[in-house]
């Protein structure tokens, strides 16, 4: 069957951790710029309404939420209407077991179309209980009468198992190549290159004052604008006296880590989504840089020389210290 143009929207925010009710309201103001424009999927980050990072259970506990049923569920169902699709970050109570998952769910027409619990946990997600989900399944998207297969991961997914697998083992992307999925979509909470954990406290407020507070700089991306080639060659580690020149930059070393976990992917052809969050968050700053890359199916050209070319489009992406949406129009 020929591609049809999706629309696909990412929504780049900067959410502040357990303050459900100024984050909804920033998520209405962001998200109200798509005002009349139709959306057929639409994708949030990890956590994107009550923030990720909780220092325990108790703390996280009047947040969550039964799929389908809660704040995110709603949140979401109001940006795509009857016929759009979304994806969104959320905290998951399997109430059963009252069992505590870090997971994304896919929505359509009010139905849940796949709910999938982060598989690769990060520290933090065991710091406030959440448990470790199965697998990636594969799942239909119905957008413009056709099922297209996707898949979802969620921020650690993309890495090595614990940081103790092997490197080349690639268990996300070779569990897309696997069951043959055409578009992968990553919800994530990814932290920024120039963060570190060793911060003190006089640093963390002196970042702090560079990136700014909730809410953050908007960034609209409805166009493509960059040359790919340029922001691969940018070095985005930047010391704090300079990191303020760079805001409206996308994070180019998180950008180049995302496309190496992806390896399995290059020579096929697919697209990636990777909505990122933004901003400061207690003592974690994130990357944002959300962006959408199409793997174009050509082989990987290898130089005489050392250095490799992938045939892939970078169709666009936010900056790293911004929230916004990007809007593009992908063949699929």
């Amino acid at each position: 069957m020929a591609a049809s143009m999706v629309r696909v929207a990412l929504i780049q925010t900067a959410p502040l951790v357990g303050k459900t009710l100024k984050n909804t309201t920033r998520w209405k103001e962001i998200t109200g710029k798509l005002k009349g424009v139709d959306v057929d999927l639409l994708v949030a980050p990890e956590l994107a309404i009550c923030g990720y990072n909780f220092s325990n259970e108790e703390e996280i506990r009047p947040f969550l939420e039964e799929p389908g049923k809660g704040l995110s569920t709603e949140i979401i169902k109001d940006c795509i209407g009857a016929n759009g699709v979304g994806v969104i970050g959320y905290p998951e109570l399997e109430k059963e077991g009252n069992i505590i998952y870090n997971s994304a769910m896919a929505i359509k027409g009010g139905k849940i179309l796949h709910n999938h619990r982060k598989v690769h946990l990060y520290e933090t997600d065991k710091t406030w209980g959440a448990k470790e989900g199965s697998s990636w399944q594969a799942f239909n998207i119905p957008i413009k009468n056709k099922n297209l297969k996707g898949m979802i991961g969620i921020c650690m997914d993309l890495n090595p198992w614990e940081f103790k697998a092997p490197f080349e083992k690639y268990e996300f992307a070779n569990a897309m190549v696997n069951q043959n999925v055409e578009l992968g979509i990553i919800c994530t909470a990814w932290m920024n290159s120039s963060w570190s954990d060793q911060w003190s406290i006089k640093e963390q407020e002196s970042w702090q004052s560079i990136i700014g507070e909730s809410p953050l700089d908007l960034v609209i991306n409805d166009k493509k604008s960059f040359d790919e080639h340029e922001v691969l060659g940018m070095s985005s580690q930047w010391p704090i006296e300079e990191f303020a020149k760079h805001k409206h930059h996308v994070d180019a070393n998180t950008l180049k880590y995302w496309i190496m976990r992806l390896k399995p992917l290059w020579e096929r052809k697919c697209t990636m989504l990777i909505c990122n969050r933004a901003g400061i968050e207690t003592n974690a700053m994130y990357a944002g840089s959300s962006m959408i890359i199409r793997f174009n199916g050509s082989p990987v050209e290898k130089h005489e020389h050392g250095g490799i070319t992938i045939d892939m489009t970078i169709e666009g992406y936010l900056p790293t210290a911004c929230e916004g949406i990007l809007v593009r129009d992908i063949p699929l």
